[in-house]
């Protein structure tokens, strides 16, 4: 008996992996087709000092590749920059974003000192992001001003790889550390989309939060996805079409989830995106601890909010009612409901829905405390404030009730695999709860020490993923 559980465990794992390699997926190696950085911030903190954020993009692969970047603005997500970057077999691409100076409306900046090719160029000084897309005629609603680029996002796709002989990938890659004819061929349209073949992968990132002034270095991988599309979707850098809402995206998605493997098809690209961001709980720690000056913040990003209208599943609206549970190191526990009074509400008020904005961080502060996050964000979800607890752990989880929010139905023919046994259940499946990411940042000060060679920061900073559950059911054969 044991050995034919083996066999059939080996069989489903078979079957699991032939539907990952034609599915969008969550990387588990950290490389993909896509890199999703879930933060930025070119803001201050409460003591006046300004953040940068630094990235690299690297090739993992023996063949050239043409990717878009875009730098996305927290409140709905809506593009503030977007270049097309080409890099060369196993190339590494570094930039940076930095506030354009120290003015409180000014927009953040791009910068590089890397000669690996994009179009258009960065000049030396940078580029000042844009509020074109959120302004005018494309105003939302919300503030139109520069100051709303100065956190966010960024999204990398790759569009198309060379193959090592063709003349695009002999264009950008380096010679002497530096491409030859200075990137003209790529500027040519018509020659890269001769070239181009079907994107392969490989690509991952490193996101940097640095605060000079404050001593603080905070890291994290970018996010990986795997298999986005098979064929090939180059486009020069001023049209938008190279996204999630491409018609070469697969709308088909492959999870893992409570000893299951699901394969997904959906009605488009956006929602199998979307499907593998989807978790009910996002968990993680939060440390306050006074002797250490302890302070924490969460960043919580939806990756697929600025492709997704407001009236879409599992978005619906705007706003939603989260549950707040948090628990100290000794297991107590409280929960803060829609209807219940809460830390962050007016004394005596229920608590109120939750504003459902593309990236922020939120700082997890003691009830009463002044709440400002650390990071300088101004877009994060109001949900840290706990009462009574010094360090512990927490967690959102999308409220159940009636309606579409916080769910996601796929199509018919999906499946699903008990990795035990090997059953295969075919039908729709609904996922509950919201398509997001992020991570937790603590610091903890030492205020200034004295070193040996005079005085100096004693201040230290770390990052953490964030911890998913799933919620998958069979609704439909």
């Amino acid at each position: 008996m044991r050995t034919a559980n083996f066999f059939l465990r080996v069989l489903a794992a078979a079957a699991m992996a032939h539907g990952a390699a034609h599915a969008v997926n969550l990387s588990a190696d950290g490389k993909g087709q896509v890199l999703v950085y879930p933060f930025m911030t070119t803001r201050e903190d409460a003591s006046g000092n300004a953040w940068q954020t630094y990235l690299s993009v690297a090739n993992h692969g023996n063949e050239a590749k043409a990717l878009r970047i875009r730098v996305r603005e927290g409140i709905n997500g809506r593009e503030t920059a977007s270049f097309n970057l080409f890099l060369s077999a196993h190339d590494v691409w570094t930039g940076a974003l930095i506030p354009s100076d120290a003015t409180a409306g000014a927009p953040a900046r791009i910068l590089t000192a890397d000669s690996s090719c994009i179009d258009p160029p960065i000049p030396a000084a940078g580029i000042a992001l844009s509020n074109a897309a959120y302004s005018g005629a494309n105003a939302d609603g919300y503030p139109a001003g520069l100051e709303r680029t100065r956190e966010g996002f960024l999204e990398v796709i790759e569009m198309a790889t060379f193959t090592p002989a063709s003349a695009t990938a002999i264009a950008v890659t380096h010679v002497n550390g530096i491409p030859p004819s200075g990137c003209a061929y790529v500027r040519n349209d018509a020659d890269v989309l001769r070239d181009a073949r079907a994107p392969t992968g490989g690509l991952s990132g490193t996101l940097t939060l640095i605060n000079v002034n404050a001593g603080m270095d905070i890291a994290v991988n970018a996010v990986a996805l795997g298999d986005l599309a098979s064929a090939p979707f180059y486009r020069n850098y001023r049209d938008a079409y190279p996204g999630f809402s491409a018609a070469e995206v697969l709308p088909v998605s492959h999870l893992m989830a409570n000893g299951r493997a699901y394969d997904l098809r959906w009605a488009s690209g956006v929602d199998a995106v979307t499907s593998v961001f989807m978790s009910s709980v996002v968990s993680n720690e939060y440390i306050l601890d006074t002797g250490t000056a302890s302070r924490s913040d969460w960043v919580v990003t939806f990756p697929t909010r600025a492709y997704m209208p407001g009236s879409a599943r599992p978005f619906v609206s705007a706003t939603y009612h989260l549950l707040h549970e948090y628990f100290d190191r000794d297991g107590a526990l409280r929960t803060e409901a829609p209807g219940e009074n809460c830390s962050f509400a007016p004394t005596g008020a229920p608590c109120p829905p939750v504003e459902i904005r593309a990236a922020g961080a939120f700082p997890v502060a003691h009830r009463g405390a002044q709440a400002t996050s650390l990071l300088g964000s101004q877009y994060g979800m109001r949900l840290g404030e706990v009462a009574g607890f010094t360090s512990g752990w927490m967690r959102l989880r999308v409220a159940d009730g009636p309606g579409d929010f916080g769910r996601l139905r796929s199509e018919a023919g999906s499946t699903m695999t008990e990795l035990s046994t090997g059953a295969a259940t075919t039908g729709r499946f609904e996922l509950r709860g919201l398509p997001w990411t992020g991570f937790a940042v603590r610091t903890f000060s030492n205020g200034t020490l004295a070193c040996n060679t005079g005085a100096c920061q004693g201040n230290y900073g770390g990052s953490f993923e964030h911890s998913y559950a799933r919620s998958i059911e069979l609704v439909a054969p």
